[in-house]
């Protein structure tokens, strides 16, 4: 269960990241469509143009929403999960930011006011305890 819920918070994650670039893509495309309309009879008619990136910027923003639900569900799941498992709670946030939030080392270290270098030992530890445990 822990390597499928990992892949799929890693995957939404990715989905979330590409459909977020498109979305600002198209709203970067109606502007330019937009600046080409001035109202006057000689303009090019890009109103069909903003029509269709308006709707497809609408389809995006909720399959964003979407995918944020999901991810949330699976994100809990995998911090009950990562809870039952370590009774250290400095490992338990560790794993949690690193697994559960996509974070990167140095961030976490941040957040938590830790140094990367330990931050990296709780991780070696919590891999250890899992491998100790077959998980």
């Amino acid at each position: 269960m822990r390597i499928k819920i990992l892949d799929v918070i890693r995957e939404l994650t990715e989905k979330i990241l590409r459909m977020e670039s498109k979305v600002l893509r198209w709203k970067l495309l109606i502007g330019n469509c937009t600046n080409e309309l001035d109202g006057m009879p000689h303009a090019k008619n890009n109103s069909s143009q903003v029509d269709s990136l308006v709707a497809r910027i609408v389809d995006g923003e909720n399959k964003v929403e979407e995918l944020k639900q999901i991810k949330q569900v699976c994100t809990i799941e995998l911090s009950d999960w990562l809870e039952a498992k370590f009774e250290d709670n400095h490992i338990y946030k560790v794993m949690f930011l690193r697994y559960g939030l996509c974070k990167p080392f140095k961030t976490i270290a941040k957040e938590l006011g830790y140094s990367e270098r330990m931050v990296y030992r709780f991780h070696r530890t919590a891999l250890e305890e899992l491998r100790m445990k077959n998980l």
